[in-house]
C-alpha cells in the first residue's frame, strides 16, 4: 500500500514539474543567436530546389532561427506592452504540444520566457515557409508536388483536430514549412491565448499581423481539411 502511494505521488509530482516548466522551460542563454535574430535560409534558387542541398538559398523574414544544444531551431517571438504571466491552462498547452508527434506537424520543443517576451521554439526546416517556395518564381512545381503538397497539410489538420489541440485557427502558407525532403508541417498551432493577447506587440513582418497581405490563407473546416 505504501509503495502504491509512493508512486501515485511520484507520478502527480512528475506531471506537475512538467507543467511548471521543467520540460518545456528553455534559458534563452541556451539559444545561440537569439539576440539580433537573423532568418535562416528559406527560399531555394532552381539548381537546389529539388535536389535539397543548401547552395543558391536565400534569407526570409517568414522564418527565424537559432542554435539550441547544436541543432538549429525554428523560433517564434512574441511581445507584450508588459510583463507577461502564463497561466495554468497554457502551461497544460504547452506540455501537451511538446508531447505531440507526427510527421505533417512542426514539432514544438518548448519555449522561452521572459518579463514582455515569450519565444517559441520548434523544429528546424530547412527549405523555410511555404509562402516562400510559392512566390519564388524560379521554383517550377509538378501538379505531383502540389496534389503532395495539399495531402501533407490535410493529413497535419486532420492529426491536430484528433487532439486536444483542435482547430489550427491561423492556417496561411507562412505557418506551413517545408523540410529538407520537401515534407510540409504545420506550424504556428495551439497557444490562441497568447498569439492573440490585446497586449502583444505585432511586428510588421508579423505573418499574423494582417490578412489581407497573405494571399495564400488556407480555410480549414471543423474536420481538419480545406474548405473548397
Amino acid at each position: 500500500m505504501a509503495i502504491l502511494l509512493t508512486l501515485s505521488c511520484y507520478r502527480k509530482m512528475k506531471v506537475e514539474q512538467e507543467i511548471e516548466g521543467l520540460l518545456w522551460k528553455i534559458n534563452p542563454d541556451c539559444l545561440q543567436g537569439y539576440r539580433g535574430l537573423q532568418a535562416y535560409p528559406s527560399k531555394q534558387s532552381v539548381g537546389s530546389g529539388m535536389s535539397g542541398d543548401s547552395r543558391g538559398v536565400y534569407p526570409s523574414p517568414l522564418c527565424q532561427a537559432a542554435k539550441y544544444r547544436g541543432y538549429f531551431v525554428r523560433i517564434n517571438v512574441l511581445k507584450y506592452e508588459k510583463k507577461k504571466d502564463i497561466p495554468r491552462d497554457v502551461m497544460k498547452e504547452m506540455k501537451l504540444m511538446r508531447e505531440l508527434r507526427h510527421d505533417n506537424v512542426n514539432s514544438f520543443i518548448g519555449a522561452c520566457v521572459e518579463s514582455t517576451c515569450i519565444t517559441l521554439i520548434t523544429d528546424f526546416c530547412s527549405k523555410g515557409a511555404l509562402q516562400d517556395i510559392l512566390e519564388n518564381t524560379d521554383i517550377k512545381l509538378e501538379p505531383m508536388f502540389l496534389s503532395s503538397f495539399i495531402f501533407d497539410i490535410i493529413k497535419g489538420l486532420q492529426f491536430l483536430h484528433s487532439t486536444d489541440i483542435g482547430p489550427h485557427g491561423n492556417l496561411r502558407s507562412s505557418n506551413v514549412v517545408v523540410t529538407s525532403r520537401w515534407t510540409l508541417q504545420v506550424t504556428d498551432f495551439g497557444l490562441h491565448e497568447l498569439r492573440r493577447a490585446p497586449d502583444r506587440i505585432r511586428d510588421e513582418d508579423d505573418d499574423e499581423s494582417d490578412e489581407e497581405e497573405d494571399t495564400h490563407i488556407l480555410p480549414e473546416d471543423d474536420e481538419g481539411t480545406q474548405r473548397k
